[in-house]
C-alpha cells in the first residue's frame, strides 16, 4: 500500500476524494433526494435538452437562466446513462474527485510532489468542497475546468510555438467562460497572461488572433442565440437575480446577511413567455425573462447608489467571508491556512517573481477574489479561490520549513556554547 502511494500519489488522492464524497452522498440522503432551489433549474434544462425539446425549462419557451456548459454536460450524461434523481449528484461526486487529481498534477508542475500531495489532500478532505460536490450546481465543474485550464496553460508554456497547445488553452477558456455568468473574466485573464507570455515577440499577434477567434466562436455562438431569442446581447438572464440578492435594503442594513446573497422579493416574477403589458398575479407583476433580468439589475444599481456610504462596510464583510468564512469554527480552522497562503504568496513574489506560471496563478486568484467581492463570497462562489489558496498555502509551508532550517541547525551550537 505504501509503495503504491509513493508511486501513484495522485491516483490514491483521487480514490480518497471519491470515497469521502461517496460516503457523504449516501449518508446524506443524496441518492434519493429531489432537486431543490437552483438544482431544479439545471435539472429542468438538462432534462429538456436530453429529451430533444431544446434549451428550455418548461419544454416550450427558450431560456438563458443559466449559461450552457453545465446543463449540456448533465444532458450528455442523462442521454448515455438515463435520468434518475441521483445521477447528477453522482456525476458531481466523480467530477469533484477528478478535480482533486487535476489539482495534484497542477501543484506538482508548479511546485513539487510534496506540495501537490498537501494541496490535493487538503481539498480532498476540505468539507465545503465535499458538500459542494453533492449539490447539482456548476461549482464543482467550475473547479475542474479551472484546474484543466491552468494545466493547459502550463503545457503551452513548455512549448509556446505549439498551435495545438494554444488552441487547447483557447477551447478550455471558451468553455470556462460559459460555466457561470461571471466566467468571462477568466477568459480575459488568460488572454492577458498570453500577452505576458509572448511579450513583444512576433508570435504575439498570431497567438492573440488564434485565442480570440476560438474563444469568440464558442462564446459568440451562445451570445448570438440569445440575441435572436431575447433581442439582447447577454450571457445569462440570472445576473439581475444575483445582483439584487446581494445589493438590496436588507443586505445593506442587516449585518447578519451583509455581504451575502438572500432571496429578495422584488415584486416581479418571470413567466418565461411573451406577456401582455401589465399582466399580474395578485401583487406580483409578471414580466418576460429578459425584461425580468433588466429590471432586477436596474433595481440593484438603484440600491447601490442609495447606499454608497455603506459599500465600504459591505466590502469588509465580503472580505471576511472570502478569507475566514462566515462561521466561527471554520474561521478558526482557516487562520493557519490563510497565514501559510500569505507566507507562500510573499515568498513566491520575492524568490520566484520571474516565473510566468505563477503570474497566471496570481491572475486567477485576483479574478476569483474580484468575483467574490463584486457578488458574494459564500462557499459555492469561493470554491475555486479556495483550491488555489490550498496550493499556495502548501507551497507556503514548504517555504516556511526552508526558512526554519538555518535556525534549527544553529540551535545545538548555541546550546553547546551556553
Amino acid at each position: 500500500m505504501l509503495r503504491a502511494a509513493r508511486q501513484h500519489p495522485g491516483l490514491l488522492l483521487f480514490v480518497l476524494a471519491l470515497a469521502v464524497r461517496a460516503v457523504a452522498l449516501v449518508t446524506g440522503g443524496g441518492m434519493s433526494g429531489e432537486p431543490r432551489a437552483d438544482e431544479r433549474v439545471f435539472v429542468s434544462i438538462a432534462t429538456n435538452l436530453a429529451d430533444g425539446t431544446g434549451y428550455t425549462m418548461d419544454g416550450l419557451h427558450p431560456t438563458a437562466q443559466r449559461p450552457p456548459v453545465y446543463p449540456i454536460v448533465l444532458a450528455g450524461v442523462m442521454e448515455v446513462l438515463g435520468n434518475s434523481p441521483a445521477l447528477p449528484r453522482i456525476c458531481n461526486v466523480v467530477t469533484g474527485a477528478a478535480s482533486v487529481w487535476l489539482l495534484f498534477l497542477l501543484a506538482r508542475r508548479l511546485f513539487s510532489v510534496k506540495v501537490s500531495v498537501l494541496a490535493a489532500g487538503g481539498i480532498a478532505l476540505y468539507w465545503p468542497a465535499v458538500t459542494n460536490s453533492l449539490i447539482i450546481c456548476s461549482d464543482t465543474l467550475q473547479v475542474f475546468l479551472v484546474c484543466l485550464l491552468l494545466l493547459c496553460c502550463l503545457r503551452l508554456m513548455s512549448n509556446p510555438a505549439s498551435t495545438r497547445h494554444l488552441i487547447e488553452v483557447a477551447v478550455v477558456s471558451g468553455i470556462a467562460a460559459l460555466y457561470r455568468s461571471e466566467g468571462l473574466l477568466l477568459a480575459v485573464a488568460v488572454g492577458l497572461w498570453l500577452s505576458l507570455l509572448y511579450g513583444r515577440s512576433r508570435s504575439t499577434l498570431r497567438a492573440t488572433a488564434v485565442y480570440l477567434l476560438v474563444v469568440g466562436v464558442l462564446v459568440g455562438a451562445w451570445v448570438a442565440r440569445n440575441q435572436i431569442v431575447f433581442g439582447r446581447t447577454l450571457l445569462s438572464t440570472n445576473i439581475g437575480q444575483v445582483m439584487l440578492g446581494v445589493y438590496n435594503p436588507i443586505t445593506f442594513e442587516d449585518r447578519a446577511v451583509m455581504g451575502t446573497w438572500i432571496d429578495f422579493d422584488s415584486g416581479l416574477a418571470n413567466k418565461g413567455e411573451p406577456l401582455s403589458p401589465g399582466e399580474r398575479i395578485q401583487d406580483v407583476r409578471l414580466v418576460p425573462e429578459a425584461e425580468f433580468n433588466d429590471e432586477q439589475i436596474s433595481m440593484a444599481v438603484g440600491y447601490i447608489r442609495a447606499n454608497v456610504r455603506r459599500l465600504p462596510s459591505m466590502m469588509l464583510y465580503k472580505a471576511q467571508r472570502l478569507i475566514l468564512s462566515a462561521g466561527s469554527a471554520e474561521a478558526l480552522a482557516r487562520f493557519p491556512l490563510m497565514y501559510l497562503f500569505t507566507f507562500g504568496a510573499i515568498s513566491a513574489a520575492v524568490r520566484e517573481r520571474q516565473r510566468k506560471d505563477l503570474w497566471l496563478v496570481a491572475l486567477m486568484i485576483i479574478v476569483f477574489a474580484t468575483n467574490a467581492m463584486v457578488f458574494y463570497a459564500d462557499n459555492r462562489l469561493r470554491l475555486p479561490f479556495d483550491v488555489l489558496v490550498f496550493s499556495v498555502a502548501a507551497a507556503g509551508l514548504r517555504y516556511h520549513l526552508w526558512a526554519l532550517r538555518p535556525w534549527a541547525a544553529s540551535r545545538p551550537a548555541a546550546t553547546a556554547t551556553a
